[in-house]
């Protein structure tokens, strides 16, 4: 934590402190020979040939704890959508492609792989059945737009549809939202809609209940998607930061809702 000095205080009452000049200038000297490590990008292109992910952008990245492996999902290259499944174990520097996708998958239930799309969200899940990290993929865009949820266990390599209690209010299908998730609810903020909307609206899925909840409050961010967002586990509060909104704006403005108060 930074803070002022502790000092004395002069007769016009303004504080003062003594400086050793010798160690002042044995400080700046050592200061200067000790230069700050520099950040250094490192490319991962050729890492394998044979596994590699196309060339694409929209798509999700996590990285798994327990395998210390990184995930990707979906995505696009403007042709085409895609719903494959990689890893990439940066110790082995190596890809792999746990699923290939099917072309005729659509999101809806019975189906074993969720429809591609790209912009969609991914959070990992604590399972409490299990005690494994899942992955859940909630919405993004295609050929159409989506609002659907999918749960992809790592430890069989498989997807399942998140079941929605019946008779609820549901968020709009969107893309270019956020999620994040805290214990068993996943918060949900923004996006695209399918009605050509920009979304300044709050969802709660509750993976306890099955359920959505809309969250009503007085005040909340402007409208806004392609945003970021990001949890603290320790406060319970979500902070979201930049994103497009309406009419061409680009926000750099920081957020945060208190999961707990329910408030921005």
């Amino acid at each position: 934590m930074w803070g002022w000095g502790k000092g004395k205080e002069r007769d016009d009452g303004k504080p003062t402190t003594k400086t050793n000049s010798k160690k002042s200038s044995k400080n700046k000297s050592k200061s200067k020979n000790q230069a700050r490590p520099e950040a250094v990008w490192r490319s991962t292109l050729g890492i394998t040939a044979e596994d590699e992910p196309s060339p694409r952008y929209g798509h999700t990245v996590l990285y798994h704890g327990d395998s210390r492996v990184y995930f990707l999902f979906g995505g696009s290259n403007q042709v085409e959508f895609s719903n494959e499944v990689f890893s990439f174990d940066w110790e082995q520097k190596q890809w792999r492609m746990l699923q290939q996708g099917t072309d005729d998958a659509d999101g809806e239930e019975g189906k074993h792989t969720p429809a591609r799309r790209h912009f969609h969200s991914a959070v990992w899940h604590l399972n409490p059945l299990t005690g494994a990290e899942d992955m859940l993929v909630f919405g993004g865009k295609s050929n159409g737009y989506h609002n659907d949820i999918w749960r992809y266990i790592v430890a069989t390599n498989t997807w399942e549809i998140v079941a929605v209690k019946s008779g609820g209010r549901l968020p709009c299908k969107r893309y270019g939202h956020s999620a994040v998730m805290c214990g068993n609810d996943m918060v949900v903020f923004g996006g695209f809609d399918s009605d050509s909307f920009t979304c300044l609206d709050t969802w709660v899925f509750s993976m306890e209940k099955h359920d959505w909840m809309r969250i009503e409050t007085k005040v909340s961010p402007p409208a806004r998607f392609l945003h970021t967002a990001i949890i603290d586990r320790n406060t319970r509060v979500m902070y979201v930061f930049g994103g497009h909104g309406d009419k061409g704006v680009i926000y750099n403005d920081v957020w945060s809702y208190r999961i707990d108060k329910q408030k921005w």
